[in-house]
């Protein structure tokens, strides 16, 4: 099984960024929580692209 390279563009940076700004203004703890969930799912689809 080969791994994937995920390469996130700037916009994609920014528009996470948006978010944690936006989420953390209620509670910086869910906003990193969010965060690393969509970090997460970047794992995921490293070895399985298609999901």
């Amino acid at each position: 099984m080969s791994l994937k390279e995920i390469i996130w563009t700037a916009r994609a940076l920014k528009d996470l960024n948006s978010i944690y700004n936006l989420i953390s203004k209620d509670s910086i703890t869910s906003a990193k929580k969010v965060v690393m969930s969509i970090l997460d799912r970047e794992e995921q689809l490293k070895t399985q692209p298609n999901s």
